[in-house]
């Protein structure tokens, strides 16, 4: 992976997902990866198409981080399966741990400002991104920690907390979006 400096001056300082294919000799479903795990930075603006934003910096950076730590950015294995079901969201190389608890409860409890005090699966699954059996398995298993079992669970937000700083949470091998986009934000 390369990109030639004459060939950088003629790209706009932002660019789109394909103009960064083409600097950069990619493949399109490759500079996906790498955009939606964050691996490059880049802002979503959500409409269909030409929806990536990424600055020429965070390309150059890239292309620099690539050629001394190249196993980072090796998409994983069912990444190029093409089929009709959604496929599995896994990247293999993480921020590295030296993420302290403290940083990471700070971090969470930000994020959870907007939350009531006592969550339910539902509020634990928009804010995770993993689905409600995955959070009940949470439950069950006793990872999670809850207030009452009911027909709904309730989830002090001080224990979903404790949860998310937890090593079984961080140590997931497949990670939701949300998951690896609150780790690299934490590692910034």
């Amino acid at each position: 992976m390369y990109y030639d400096p004459n060939e950088l001056k003629n790209y706009p300082e932002i660019m789109n997902k394909e103009q960064f294919t083409k600097l950069c000799h990619i493949a399109k479903r490759t500079a996906l990866y790498l955009l939606e795990s964050g691996l490059v930075p880049c802002e979503c603006t959500g409409q269909k198409t030409r929806c990536y934003k990424i600055k020429k910096s965070d390309i150059v950076a890239f292309v620099n981080d690539k050629a001394v730590n190249p196993n980072k950015y090796i998409p994983p294995e069912h990444w190029y399966i093409y089929g009709n079901g959604e496929k599995s969201f896994t990247v293999r190389v993480y921020p590295d741990g030296s993420i302290s608890k403290e940083k990471m409860k700070g971090y969470y409890k930000n994020c959870l400002a907007k939350y009531p005090d006592l969550m339910t699966t539902q509020d634990v699954v928009r804010f995770t991104g993993y689905v409600r059996e995955t959070v009940a398995n949470w439950v069950n298993n006793g990872h999670l920690q809850i207030l009452t079992k009911t027909y709904t669970f309730h989830i002090p937000k001080v224990y979903l907390i404790n949860f998310l700083c937890s090593d079984y949470y961080n140590n997931l091998i497949r990670k939701t979006p949300k998951h690896v986009n609150a780790l690299w934000q934490m590692n910034r």
